[in-house]
């Protein structure tokens, strides 16, 4: 399944169908081993992908200095739940997933709900964790731009004064 713009999607099983050479390009993608490998690869993501941002929004966790300190985690952590909740939902849900007139696109739906032991609502629940954390990295990011101009002010005038400090130590007024 293959998402093209803001809620079109396109199932390649059935689209490519009548294309020979599409076809076999999807030959060795739609291998139950494949399948199974992909599907169980998302569905552990699922778990730990739950327990990394619930602890991520207990509280006092996700501070300014947090997010400062550790921006690239933070950030891949947020991806990571992206892709994990778009191709639960695009190879999970009912109405988008697959085309129930090819027995080629029933097996694999059935193959994938199977593999990933499908529970909507730990999906939901990654759904809701997510937009939470995404939501409060977004309001820390705010702050801390926010709070810019006077770190900078600040750092500028304790610069200011140490350079002040050290040209009057190595000029010979101060002791």
């Amino acid at each position: 399944i293959v998402n093209i713009y803001m809620g079109i999607t396109v199932n390649l099983i059935e689209v490519w169908e009548p294309f020979k050479a599409a076809r076999s390009a999807l030959a060795n993608t739609l291998e139950p081993s494949n399948v199974r490998e992909c599907s169980t690869a998302h569905a552990s993501y699922l778990g730990k992908l739950l327990k990394s941002t619930g602890d991520m929004l207990k509280e006092g966790v996700l501070t300014k200095n947090y997010l400062m300190d550790n921006l690239a985690r933070v950030l891949s952590l947020a991806r990571e739940c992206n892709v994990t909740l778009r191709w639960l939902i695009l190879h999970t849900a009912q109405q988008y997933t697959f085309c129930e007139s090819l027995k080629k696109c029933k097996q694999i739906k059935d193959q994938v709900l199977s593999d990933t032991e499908h529970s909507e609502n730990k999906v939901l629940d990654l759904l809701f964790n997510t937009a939470q954390f995404e939501n409060r990295v977004y309001e820390l990011f705010k702050s801390v731009l926010a709070e810019r101009g006077d770190k900078w002010e600040e750092g500028k005038k304790e610069s200011f004064t140490r350079v002040k400090e050290l040209s009057e130590v190595f000029g010979g007024t101060k002791s």
